[in-house]
């Protein structure tokens, strides 16, 4: 379904693409130790990084139909140079960098309603493939004015995968 964000309460958007371009490997190393189960050096993880890899979120509701907030997703070919900035995320134990976008009303969103606990949403937040294919997903919550006054909050939960090509 399309959406256009002027028809939402545009000061609750916080609209994310996670990943910085050169943190991707960095997660990436931490990914080489989670997948293969023990910690990985030198060559063998230099040599999985070498190639292509993605980290791909994997989202979806843990309490029945998604009613409000939904995820929304931006097309990515409506992306102009300068909409993603570098936004700096502290944490209890460490400090890094995610990319963030500025609202452009030339960018063209979609999302799922009413998703189920059996649908998931696939979200790319980085590829370090370099070659003009989209590395990044922005994607979002939103108020949803369909969505009825008495609706559950939504309840979800968001895991990450790599993938290495």
């Amino acid at each position: 379904m399309s959406l256009m964000f002027d028809e939402c309460e545009a000061d609750i958007l916080r609209l994310a693409a996670n990943w910085v371009p050169y943190n991707g490997p960095r997660g990436g190393k931490g990914a080489v130790n989670t997948v293969t189960g023990r910690k990985v050096y030198g060559t063998e993880a230099e040599t999985l990084l070498a190639g292509r890899f993605a980290i791909i979120n994997i989202w979806r509701s843990i309490a029945g139909r998604v009613e409000t907030s939904p995820l929304a997703f931006c097309d990515s070919r409506t992306l102009a140079s300068g909409d993603l900035v570098e936004v700096t995320r502290q944490a209890r134990d460490r400090i890094g960098q995610i990319q963030m976008a500025l609202f452009n009303p030339a960018h063209e969103w979609s999302y799922f309603p009413q998703m189920e606990m059996d649908e998931v949403a696939l979200i790319k937040t980085y590829d370090s493939a370099t070659d003009g294919r989209t590395r990044f997903t922005i994607h979002t919550a939103f108020t949803d004015p369909a969505s009825r006054p008495e609706a559950a909050p939504r309840q979800s939960i968001e895991t990450r995968c790599f993938a290495f090509f």
